[in-house]
């Protein structure tokens, strides 16, 4: 293995200032999170100290997009404070309401993968609330007897492609639901309970009763029996191997030592109707509109935490290279960034849903709304810039080795402190890259198959992934807005459609790695023309003649037995 450098007095202008530890009120995989007075864009967070939080949480009540989808209510939840011993929520709301449970210790904190997964769990609640207005069930009607069961029935909507796109939605969250704890669960499959404090009660709170009236109603275009048995496939088929369940949607014959996720205590079903939903009796459309809102705001925190964990491995990367732990990290790191990228990609799709809205029912509130777009959604800002930053990627017990510009004397794919010092230096840019040194050095990295080279890979290549997810939402959703309000209106912030080409035409890339991608690409084909100067296209030649071969042949058999047949018949 190479040396270690000697430290570096100069300041990188990449490395991150140092950051002291800080104690936590609140689990976090990132526990040594900047300060609100240390800017680092590679790390941009609402919740990884109770400061950062605190801060985050005072400036929602002026947000008129938060205070709109009851984002405080939703931030309670997610932040699970109903879990808390000592600490109670900054700027709660309704103090009166999830308080903590008198059996949790004092001074313990819910733990971190349990963390992480609430938000996602509270999305598939909403959903199941947004399938309920899908199917005209009067959303108040679930918790007071008193009120109608059904609200009027509109029959110039299509609930059928409603549902369907609710369907596809849930599949997909649930898929995403899995894919997290997966990431939690990589190490050691023994520690469920401690990881997510299984209870042997399923949930009694939630809509994913099976049942339930709501699922037995009658619908002139929908039939919520099917969606509930549909729902509760796509739960247990994701939950079929784990040793525990969601806790929706439970089998009568479930065993009596079957274990589920606290569903009741982290997602709160009944504080989320009745206090995180909107006015569904005077406009048609407000809760499918605030609604779809929520699941973004909610898987936007599912990525945060996603990237707070990942940043929490880089930081965890020692200098010495470990054959058994750092490819586990770099794998797990990789695959972290690429469930952020698939959330992306699933926001593009969940947010197509509102040009299922009807025109006429949607503009009767939509003026009513200006000041507060989704625009205005701190969360989703601050990962569009974190996520644009992500590299360079330093450890923290590498920042003192990292020189100010990058022109070592050597270079060698397989030696884990030159790959740091290469990752320390690749950037965004709106150039093109001088460093001819930087990018020829990552064109070995691409092109070395061995440890730690291929790991180091995955991670820069799910990083471009994530980035080039966001720019795609952001394309997509510009386009969603001219679908639901053309091309020369305004929306409800008052700024055109057009502002939305800010981002996903933002000219900053990873410049240095589309470049040794594509004179790697060159020199590959050279050499590939070289060994082969016939290799251009051979294998599809080569098919398209077996093609031909086998057609001829084909032909021939056919014309002889044509003979044969018309010699029978004259016989």
């Amino acid at each position: 293995m190479a040396p270690l450098p000697t430290p570096n007095d100069t300041k990188c202008p990449f490395a991150p200032a140092a950051i002291p530890a800080r104690t936590l009120d609140i689990p976090c995989a990132y526990a040594s999170s900047a300060s609100a007075s240390v800017k680092d864009t590679a790390k941009l967070t609402t919740s990884a100290t109770l400061d950062n939080y605190s801060a985050y949480l005072g400036s929602l009540h002026r947000n008129s997009y938060a205070s709109y989808i009851r984002l405080m209510e939703l931030e309670k939840t997610w932040g699970l404070w109903s879990l808390q011993a000592e600490t109670s929520m900054p700027f709660d709301p309704l103090p009166h309401l999830l308080q903590a449970s008198p059996t949790i210790v004092a001074g313990s904190a819910p733990p971190a993968p349990l963390y992480r997964l609430a938000p996602a769990m509270t999305s598939i609640e909403i959903c199941l609330r947004l399938a309920c207005d899908f199917m005209e069930v009067n959303l108040p009607a679930l918790d007071d007897a008193t009120q109608p069961r059904c609200r009027a029935h509109r029959p110039y909507v299509d609930h059928h492609v409603r549902m369907d796109s609710l369907l596809r939605n849930l599949t997909a969250q649930l898929q995403m639901l899995r894919t997290v704890i997966e990431l939690d669960c990589d190490d050691t499959d023994d520690t469920f309970q401690a990881k997510y404090l299984l209870t042997p009660r399923p949930s009694i709170d939630s809509l994913g009763r099976a049942n339930e009236w709501w699922w037995k109603m009658e619908h002139p275009r929908v039939s919520p029996r099917a969606i509930a048995a549909r729902v509760a496939a796509q739960v247990h088929a994701q939950f079929a191997d784990l040793p525990f369940g969601l806790g929706l949607f439970a089998s009568s014959s479930s065993s009596s030592t079957q274990l589920y996720l606290p569903y009741d205590q982290v997602v709160a079903p009944t504080f989320l109707r009745q206090h995180a939903t909107e006015n569904q009796t005077r406009f048609d459309e407000d809760h499918f509109f605030a609604t779809v809102h929520q699941v973004c705001e909610a898987w936007c925190c599912v990525m945060e935490r996603q990237l707070d964990a990942a940043q929490a491995d880089i930081d965890a990367l020692d200098v010495l290279f470990d054959d058994a732990d750092t490819p586990r990290r770099l794998a797990r790191i990789a695959r972290r960034y690429r469930l952020c990228a698939q959330i992306w990609e699933y926001m593009i799709d969940h947010c197509t849903m509102l040009t299922e809205m009807d025109m006429a029912d949607y503009h009767a509130f939509r003026l009513q709304l200006h000041g507060a777009s989704g625009g205005q959604s701190v969360r989703m800002r601050q990962l569009r810039r974190r996520i644009f930053h992500l590299l360079p990627l330093i450890p923290a017990a590498f920042e003192a080795y990292v020189a100010p510009t990058y022109s070592p004397t050597s270079f060698d794919p397989a030696e884990w402190l030159d790959l740091l010092q290469l990752l320390a230096h690749v950037r965004v840019s709106e150039t093109p890259e001088t460093n001819a040194t930087l990018v020829r050095h990552l064109q070995q990295l691409y092109a070395h198959h061995g440890t730690p080279a291929c790991h180091v890979m995955n991670v820069v290549q799910a990083v471009q992934t994530l980035e080039n997810a966001v720019r795609r939402f952001y394309f997509g959703h510009q386009y969603m807005a001219i679908m639901v309000l053309g091309g020369s209106n305004t929306g409800s912030d008052g700024l055109t459609v057009k502002m939305l080409e800010r981002t996903w035409k933002d000219p900053k890339r990873y410049l240095s790695c589309e470049q040794a991608k594509t004179q790697l690409s060159d020199v590959m084909d050279a050499l590939h023309l070289q060994q082969e100067p016939d290799g251009k296209g051979k294998l599809m030649q080569t098919l398209l003649q077996v093609y031909k071969d086998r057609r001829a042949a084909m032909s021939k058999d056919g014309g002889m037995a044509g003979q044969c047949r018309a010699k029978k018949m004259t016989a």
